[in-house]
């Protein structure tokens, strides 16, 4: 994804959406169903992954080779939205899950074929 036109722009949003999500207390703690930090910081690279993923469906959905900024834009804003509210994800199954990625081998793989 950073090679394209747009990939300063899509650097900023990105940066500016994970600082706004650890600053404004949405990360760990009540501001995420009462994670512990190193499950939230966890839960920031899934969501990270997650939007990047998106971006490229969304981009591959119009027929074009890179994921644009407006395609990031959506993403973020579609991952960010249940961010916090989705109720679901407090549960006990999404909770290991999220725990299993962040120790796993998962995340860094799927980093790796995303970026």
């Amino acid at each position: 994804m950073l090679q394209q036109p747009d990939a300063a722009a899509m650097d900023d949003v990105l940066q500016r959406w994970i600082r706004a999500s650890i600053l404004g207390g949405r990360a760990w703690g009540s501001g995420l169903y009462g994670l512990p930090i190193d499950q939230g910081l966890g839960l920031i690279l899934v969501n990270l992954l997650t939007a990047l993923w998106l971006a490229r469906f969304h981009a591959a959905g119009r027929g074009a080779q890179w994921a644009s900024l407006v395609d990031l834009q959506v993403a973020v804003g579609r991952v960010d939205r249940t961010s916090g509210r989705a109720v679901w994800l407090a549960t006990a199954g999404e909770r290991l899950r999220v725990k299993w990625l962040s120790h796993s081998d998962s995340l860094r793989l799927l980093a790796r074929a995303l970026v």
